[in-house]
């Protein structure tokens, strides 16, 4: 209430019990068009196209692990996309609590990309950051800059509208796919879907055709790769790569995605070994370069390069993960008890573990530290780092739930000699509702069983696949 009503309230000879019920029923009335006004804002930002509105749901431990991945790709020149880079990070750190420290990457979005862009392209660029910044506003209960914000999406998007003829502007679906690459091998193929729109609006810019190709390698299971599909996804890696020849990253996904369709060359194999001196330089593309030279040259030589990647750049997180990777398939290769075996588990178990002391959310280093010390023998070590891990199972992913079971089952079974345990494991992966290759596997492993007819939980298995409702 003013100066004014409270004078005239005590000046007045309406009863004062009267009087505190008006009081009373004003601020009511006040609070409840304060709360009609707050849900209208919020009706508002939900029609926006962002981040918030993306369905990104996830839990604690997948946060993290996509913040730590953010973290890499902005030491890995993805210059492209260095301001969505900043817009995601933002999102990211808004739903860990930190918001404070997301508007301050959202700002830094909204400056990286300002400062790349050409004049009057600036506006649709800005589009998914500004509703970014909206919704943190809103949710800081910062209401006049969340309108603020929400105004100006309105006016880009009404100018937008009179120049493109997509429903949803081709800036907007470029990093809507570039952020469900990034977030989750479930959404590559909606990513393939809003590249797609978005190369509608300009066939040739060279991020969206990159980001195409990277989700359409990504987006398929090697058994679902159909001939026609395989075709497809090698005519678009070729295409991007054309558009954007010095493009690192490009050269070292095309190469792995011959190597995939078993189509290597000499000419190949020439072009990688040139790759693999520019990989001391620039750290894009090196995942997919050291997938190929392990797979169509030696794992050796991946070791080799990578070792040397390393000394380049010494303190790099990514590259100590990708090393590591190496180490492990050549522990894993390993045939003999010798010396120069026990020299390769050391290295390989040391890294590991350094790795893990610096990303403790990386579950797939947990399980090939732990799959390590099986193979050398140490199983006791195994089985507690196992143990650490199911203890905490209820806290993963769904889908990282699902891989720990799974290599635990194998554990069970080849150096456990647990055979029914591991068929319970097994069954975990299966009951789990969630769609993936793991899970595809535990139950065909679990089919196989019943083919084969000569194991005791035959009708058991039988039934436990029965009752499945998706299967």
């Amino acid at each position: 209430m003013d100066i004014a009503y409270t004078t005239a309230v005590k000046n007045s000879a309406v009863p004062t019990s009267l009087l505190t019920s008006v009081r009373y029923a004003l601020s009511k009335l006040l609070g409840t068009i304060k709360i009609e006004k707050v849900d209208l804002l919020r009706s508002e930002l939900e029609k926006l196209e962002c981040h918030f509105t993306w369905s990104l749901e996830s839990t604690s431990s997948k946060l993290q692990a996509v913040k730590e991945l953010l973290e890499s790709c902005s030491q890995i020149n993805e210059c492209q996309w260095q301001g969505q880079l900043y817009n995601f990070m933002g999102y990211i750190l808004h739903s860990q609590g930190s918001s404070e420290e997301a508007l301050t990457y959202l700002k830094k979005a909204e400056k990286t990309i300002s400062d790349l862009c050409r004049p009057g392209e600036l506006g649709p660029k800005l589009l998914v950051n500004q509703a970014n910044l909206a919704w943190v506003h809103y949710h800081l209960g910062e209401l006049q800059e969340s309108q603020a914000y929400l105004r100006k999406v309105e006016k880009i998007t009404e100018e937008c509208s009179v120049l493109s003829k997509c429903t949803l502007h081709p800036e907007v679906n470029g990093e809507k796919g570039w952020t469900f690459v990034k977030f989750d091998l479930r959404l590559k193929r909606e990513a393939i879907k809003c590249f797609t729109e978005a190369l509608k609006g300009d066939p040739m810019r060279r991020e969206w055709n990159r980001g195409l190709a990277t989700a359409m390698v990504k987006a398929y299971p090697r058994p679902q790769v159909t001939p026609a599909i395989e075709a497809q996804i090698l005519a678009q890696v070729k295409r991007a790569r054309e558009l954007d020849p010095d493009d690192q990253y490009l050269t070292a996904l095309y190469l792995n995605s011959l190597s995939v369709a078993g189509q290597v060359t000499d000419e190949t194999k020439l072009e990688g070994e040139r790759l693999a001196k520019r990989l001391t330089k620039n750290l894009d593309g090196l995942r997919e370069a050291l997938a190929f030279f392990r797979s169509s040259m030696s794992l050796d030589f991946a070791i080799e390069v990578a070792e040397n990647v390393l000394e380049s750049f010494p303190s790099e997180i990514y590259v100590k993960k990708q090393l590591a990777i190496c180490y492990k398939w050549k522990v894993f290769m390993l045939k003999e008890s010798n010396a120069e075996d026990q020299d390769w588990i050391q290295r390989a178990t040391a890294l590991h573990e350094e790795v893990i002391s610096l990303r403790p959310h990386y579950l797939r280093g947990k399980l090939a530290l732990a799959d390590i010390h099986a193979r050398s023998g140490n199983i006791e070590r195994a089985d507690e780092m196992y143990e650490e891990l199911l203890y905490r199972a209820d806290d993963l992913e769904l889908e990282d739930r699902q891989l720990l079971y799974s290599h635990f089952s194998t554990h069970l079974y080849w150096i456990k000699a647990a055979r029914s345990k591991s068929i319970d494991y097994h069954m975990k992966v299966a009951e789990i509702p969630h769609s993936s290759r793991v899970r595809k596997n535990s139950i065909r492993i679990l089919r196989d069983i019943i083919r084969k007819g000569m194991n005791e939980r035959h009708g058991e298995i039988v039934d436990f696949l029965y009752g499945l409702d998706d299967i």
